[in-house]
């Protein structure tokens, strides 16, 4: 068998076995605003507008299965270009045949999941439902009644003039010219279109209002008017002549192609200025009309430090996830949370709103398996909620555990602890002089049963001698592999199109945790990304394909799968990439949680230090046999899990009741060594003993060095 055949078959088998294989090392042991569907807003409230999700917020436990959105008539576009320079052209005395098209109005059709994810790549919103029609009942996905159930739908979005179209079937459906909403010129195409209008954005103090957007009243306040455009607010009459102070005349400045173009339209002013922290500690803009907010999950084992919904909980920002808002119409706007969880849209807003928390930015996409539609998971995961009107200001979402399997909740509260713990690595990392997590990390994670892998497939699928397009080869293998792991739901062809599409970098199934405490995960996550910076490190994808094909071949002989026992061909780069892996989960696990941790239940302090996850490292016996009183698995036990500690630590300070197993005289290795032992070392355990006898921290003894490898049968 040629090598790119040979390569190509090992990755088609390994894409369906990274799911089940384990990476991991063994330890003892108010308001909800569903998706898409309307909050009730109290006008003038001050609090939060809470949306919490998960079966331990409180709220109400939501059915797992996904609710198809039904839509009603076609609206009448108030912002097509047409309708828009009849507007323009009965406020301002110049006037235009054709107003300039500022956006327009698309959807595509892609084929395929390739094509998909072409889209994807160009940092479009896309939407699986037409921008310009009532919504009759809300939903979680749209399907086209002309398209297939088991097809790709229309995704629509709004793209520039000059956008260039990919070679993806698509279709122009209306040319734009987009302004503020809250301009005389929004409010007289709204009236023109027969669309209901939030009168009182137009309103110079910002206050917000009520934001109810309701057809205009007879009379019909048209440029006849004496007091046109300002009855356009509906606070004074057509026939009114007296314009009060606060109704903001036109700007005769403010023309197409001029700087400040359309901003300059708006006439709502910013209200008063912000200031007020939230229970989240983020700014609070003054105006009520102003998105911002913060996005939160709850951590299981830290000390609570908040009261939410009755509960008193711990609860952490989601860091740098894209925060989407939508007008309703076409305008849509983005942002990203900060460090701790705070975000804000610069602009003000009015009427009906949309919001979506995507857990994508340039750092990572996490994305989320969990039926048959597999299409619809191949963008980022993503949250979703509808606002009826202001206010929007302090808008807190927060992230709640959920056992319900097939649930979104579920998904959201494993991706936003799986997020966070990818910014507490890098920072981690950068104290300790090592690299972070690699840029474009794509995750997924999945409902299906089985564990943790990072076989770097994205990362891999750059290089051309790792090809993804042997399709038949690798769904031979994939079949062979995925008998009793896919759920019934799930066809192989349409699961392994979408791996082809979508080649994970790290993969971590939840299926079978309830109750799963956020230190394991952690840990879990720590020890992924730590193998992807490992492998970023180390710029060799052949040596990390060839470690799959390894554990391939234990998944396939029976042979202690997926680690193999030790004898192999192959074993030695296993046995660095898995002590890595295990180091750097345990430690950085442990820096984060201390003596907040899940391993035991036992009040006692000098127990509960005894199980922290660094002690875990320490207590690691590489001699285990089964019933001994260290935890790590005898079957994995050649894997060298403690070494890199104990060359980095001090015995003699270990806490009570905390031994080593091994003899171990060896100390003060810095973790940046030890990273550099493994990337250099990268073939072999003794190839690791190379290059840290070579670099012997002050007072350290190549004998204590040796001697400490050999307790490890190294």
């Amino acid at each position: 068998m040629n090598r790119l055949i040979k390569l190509t078959l090992a990755t088609g088998s390994l894409m369906l076995l990274i799911l089940f294989w384990t990476c991991t090392f063994v330890e003892d042991e108010s308001n909800e605003i569903q998706p898409m569907t309307q909050q009730a807003v109290i006008p003038g409230q001050t609090g939060p507008l809470m949306v919490l999700r998960g079966n331990q917020s409180g709220v109400p436990v939501k059915s797992g299965s996904n609710h198809k959105m039904q839509l009603g008539a076609k609206k009448t576009n108030p912002y097509a270009v047409t309708n828009m320079t009849n507007a323009w052209n009965n406020l301002y005395a110049a006037h235009y045949e054709k107003l300039p098209v500022t956006d327009l109005y698309v959807r595509f059709l892609p084929e395929n999941l390739q094509e998909y994810a072409v889209l994807d790549s160009l940092g479009l919103e896309l939407l699986d439902f037409p921008m310009d029609y009532e919504v009759t009942q809300t939903g979680d996905y749209y399907q086209d009644p002309a398209i297939p159930e088991d097809r790709i739908t229309w995704l629509y979005t709004v793209v520039k003039p000059d956008f260039a179209f990919p070679g993806i079937t698509y279709e122009i459906l209306d040319e734009l010219h987009l302004v503020p909403y809250d301009s005389y010129l929004a409010a007289e195409a709204f009236r023109l279109a027969g669309q209901p209008y939030d009168q009182t954005a137009l309103k110079q103090d910002g206050s917000g209002q009520s934001g109810l957007e309701l057809l205009y009243p007879e009379p019909v306040c048209d440029p006849d008017c004496p007091s046109y455009p300002c009855c356009l607010t509906g606070l004074v009459d057509c026939g009114d002549d007296v314009v009060p102070q606060w109704c903001k005349g036109l700007n005769p400045d403010c023309l197409p192609g001029q700087s400040g173009y359309p901003d300059c339209l708006s006439t709502g002013g910013d209200g008063p200025g912000g200031g007020t922290l939230n229970d989240c500690g983020c700014v609070v803009p003054g105006n009520a009309r102003t998105p911002a907010g913060c996005v939160q999950v709850v951590d299981t084992e830290l000390p609570d430090n908040s009261l939410i919904n009755g509960k008193s909980v711990h609860a952490d920002g989601v860091r740098d996830v894209r925060i989407v808002w939508w007008n309703g119409w076409f305008d849509i706007r983005k942002t990203f949370t900060d460090e701790n969880g705070c975000w804000a849209i610069n602009h003000r807003e009015s009427g009906r709103a949309y919001m979506w928390v995507k857990f994508k930015s340039d750092q990572k996409t996490i994305r989320g398996l969990r039926g048959a539609r597999i299409w619809e998971y191949a963008a980022a995961i993503q949250d979703q909620a509808y606002f009826s009107g202001p206010p929007y200001n302090n808008i807190r979402i927060v992230y709640f555990p959920d056992n319900d399997n097939g649930s979104r909740d579920k998904a959201y509260w494993f991706a936003a602890t799986a997020n966070n713990a990818i910014y507490e690595y890098n920072e981690y990392a950068a104290a300790d002089g090592i690299p972070g997590v690699p840029m474009e990390l794509d995750v997924l994670l999945t409902n299906f049963g089985g564990s943790a892998a990072a076989p770097m497939f994205d990362d891999m699928s750059n290089n051309p001698l790792i090809s993804m397009a042997a399709y038949e080869i690798g769904m031979v293998a994939a079949a062979v592999l995925s008998v009793g792991f896919l759920p019934a739901t799930v066809t192989l062809a349409a699961f392994w199109a979408y791996i082809v599409a979508y080649s994970p970098d790290v993969i971590f199934n939840y299926g079978e945790l309830t109750d799963f405490p956020s230190d394991r995960l952690k840990r879990t996550m720590y020890h992924e990304y730590g193998h992807a910076a490992h492998f970023h490190a180390i710029g060799d994808d052949i040596y990390w394909l060839n470690n799959a094909i390894y554990l391939v071949g234990n998944q396939i002989s029976g042979t202690n799968p997926p680690y193999g026992d030790g004898t192999k061909p192959g074993a030695g780069p296993t046995a660095v990439i898995e002590m890595w892996g295990n180091h750097i989960g345990f430690m950085y696990a442990d820096r984060t949680y201390g003596m907040h941790h899940s391993l035991v239940t036992n009040s006692d302090p000098v127990i509960i230090n005894r199980h922290r996850h660094l002690n875990a490292l320490e207590r690691f016996d590489p001699k285990a046999a089964l019933g001994s009183p260290n935890a790590n698995d005898p079957e994995d036990a050649w894997i060298p899990a403690g070494l890199l500690l104990d060359c980095m630590d001090d015995n003699a300070l270990n806490p009570t009741a905390v031994a080593d197993p091994v003899v171990d005289m060896v100390k003060d290795f810095s973790m940046a060594t030890c990273f550099q032992a493994v990337v250099a070392g990268r073939a072999c355990i003794p190839c690791v003993k190379t290059f840290m006898l070579q670099h012997l921290p002050p007072g350290q003894s190549a004998a204590d060095l040796e001697l400490l490898f050999s307790e490890y049968g190294f």
